[in-house]
């Protein structure tokens, strides 16, 4: 290369860095305090960073950030107490991802109602917003109280957080789907392991009450990926309940150290290599069979059946009393669920409907038609590639020799 593209090829990597840091500042917020960190949210551009000093304050009213505002939004350590009007609400935009990392949350809403609140769109897509490396403790409210809602079905992230409760009654998380009374979230095709749904990975989900509480709720034709969790006294729950269920799940490499169950009342999906997991209950609380999102069923609510393998603890509980009251004979194995066997290299013969997991490639196949095996699911990228660190920074040594 000569001297002059050589000159030329520096002149356009400092103008690249150049771009890239003109393109995004940092505000410092003069305080935790909802007014102060709401002020300095107001002043950002898209790629922006508001840096929280750290510090105690309660939030008696909510801070927003719009899809105008698609930004990372630091803590520093804050520690936040909510008021009773106060509350955290993230609206994705559809250009860069969202952030909110580094606080912890004190306290919980009843009834239903969650102080910290995301905001997703499929149409238009939003980016993935990423809520990683905080604190939630609920307290001991006196009614069974909520952490965060997700409302849409994504895309979004959930990592390395603590979820903590005293109160059995809690329901930390409850992934929304679409909202009550819209079905639309079972019209369209969820390609099995793909990457605009809600994940939660690396998270732990703990109960320090008498009672189990529930890590997630999810309902109205949501999707969710649940993996690499610890669940101390804490379920997993997927609702149906003759409402509009939750539609899609995908439960892997979890821990469940004292056995807490899975709840599955609607939808499908896998469940697979949890370890001390307890029982994985499969029911349907009322109508006849097939009943509206009953559990194995999928687009359209035709048949789409979930498969099941290399679980710890109980194998499954179908149509057995555990998280709610089942109407008998709803959920079949080999019909609406099966046990997918396991191995190195798919067997010659199978039936429709049945399923293997390569061990070797982390592949299931699902039998199409007789003896015909057609790949059906692979684990999204593991860690998700939000949690995978930062583009580097810009090298800070380039000298130009003109030769």
């Amino acid at each position: 290369m000569t001297g002059t593209r050589k000159l030329q090829s520096f002149l356009f990597l400092a103008c690249v860095f150049i771009a890239i840091g003109a393109q995004a500042s940092t505000i410092n917020a003069n305080s935790c305090s909802a007014t102060d960190v709401q002020a300095a949210i107001n002043q950002t551009s898209t790629g922006d960073t508001v840096n929280v000093p750290g510090g105690s304050c309660t939030w008696n009213t909510v801070v927003t950030l719009s899809s105008s505002q698609q930004i990372t939004l630091n803590g520093g350590g804050a520690t936040i107490t909510w008021g009773s009007s106060g509350g955290l609400s993230v609206t994705p935009g559809t250009s860069t991802n969202t952030y909110v990392t580094n606080f912890t949350f004190n306290g919980s809403f009843t009834n239903g109602d969650c102080p910290i609140g995301f905001y997703t769109s499929t149409s238009p897509l939003t980016q993935t917003f990423r809520f990683y490396n905080n604190t939630l403790n609920g307290g001991n409210p006196s009614s069974p109280g909520t952490f965060i809602c997700v409302n849409g079905n994504g895309p979004g992230l959930f990592d390395h957080n603590s979820f903590s409760t005293s109160h059995g009654a809690d329901e930390m998380l409850h992934v929304l789907g679409l909202g009550s009374g819209n079905g639309d979230g079972w019209l369209d095709v969820v390609p099995p392991g793909g990457p605009n749904m809600i994940f939660l990975e690396n998270n732990t989900f703990s109960c320090s009450g008498s009672t189990i509480a529930s890590a997630i709720e999810s309902y109205y034709g949501s999707r969710t990926v649940l993996r690499y969790n610890t669940f101390t006294n804490a379920q997993i729950d997927q609702h149906g309940g003759g409402g509009i269920g939750a539609r899609w799940w995908e439960v892997y490499n979890n821990n469940f150290p004292d056995g807490a169950p899975i709840c599955m009342r609607a939808g499908s999906g896998v469940i697979y290599s949890n370890t001390g997991s307890g029982n994985i209950f499969m029911l349907q609380e009322n109508g006849t069979y097939p009943a509206a999102y009953q559990d194995g069923r999928g687009q359209n609510e035709t048949l789409d059946p979930a498969y099941v393998w290399l679980n710890g603890g109980t194998p499954l509980q179908l149509n057995t009393t555990g998280c709610a009251t089942p109407e008998p004979n709803m959920v079949e194995l080999n019909r609406d669920v099966y046990n997918a066997s396991t191995g190195t290299s798919l067997p010659g013969t199978c039936s429709v409907n049945q399923a293997f997991w390569n061990t070797s490639s982390n592949t299931l196949y699902r039998c199409t038609s007789a003896n015909t095996w057609t790949q059906y699911y692979q684990p999204y990228t593991y860690p998700h590639p939000l949690a995978q660190g930062n583009l580097p920074s810009p090298p800070s040594n380039l000298i130009a020799t003109p030769q």
